[in-house]
């Protein structure tokens, strides 16, 4: 009974968050007490919205809650098991291409977690246009033109207002010219 106390004491000591889940526990099993882990997976969505038919990265935050840190972690989706390195409480994984709904199972020491996958096509554009306002010195009407093609040749000067319409509403949307940087449109509707 003594080695018992003191294996108890020890573990109190240790991990004292631990020692107080487990005998919570104890004490009372039809209470709502999760099981204590020492690692900890942190802000993990609990659906996760991937392109149809194409391959996928998925990176996530993991909490030590003890001197044990893991250095590595696992992802499972369907047959497919990927490992990654624990890089300062991160992992990133590289996934197969979805298109069934499905569950990844993430562990990490002796934390699990899953997550619902949810393959959804991309959105497509089914209209775009473009208003285009030429420079002035060449007093011309605005012009109307289809963009849908993802390209369109403006002269230097000219006010390019796009508008269009997509398959289902957008988060964001965004338009990149020749090698600039991408610019965010007002997306509206939904």
């Amino acid at each position: 009974a003594g080695a018992m106390a003191g294996v108890a004491l020890l573990i109190g000591i240790v991990s004292p968050g631990a020692a107080g889940n487990a005998v919570k526990r104890w004490l009372l099993p039809a209470a709502d007490a999760p099981r204590y882990t020492f690692i900890e997976w942190d802000g993990l969505p609990a659906e996760l919205v991937v392109p149809h038919g194409e391959a996928f990265d998925f990176s996530a935050q993991v909490q030590f809650r003890s001197f044990w840190h893991p250095s590595s972690a696992s992802a499972t989706l369907g047959l497919h098991e990927g490992k990654s390195a624990v890089e300062n409480g991160r992992v990133h994984f590289e996934l197969p291409p979805q298109t069934q709904p499905g569950q990844l199972r993430l562990r990490a020491g002796d934390a699990i977690a899953t997550i619902n996958i949810r393959p959804e096509h991309r959105p497509a554009l089914r209209q775009l246009q473009a208003k285009l306002e030429l420079p002035a010195y060449l007093q011309q009407a605005p012009q109307i033109e289809s963009a849908l093609s993802g390209k369109l040749r403006v002269l230097t000067d000219t006010k390019v207002t796009l508008t269009g319409e997509a398959s289902r509403s957008l988060k964001s949307a965004s338009v990149q010219l020749d090698r600039q940087a991408l610019q965010k449109l007002i997306t509206q509707g939904s």
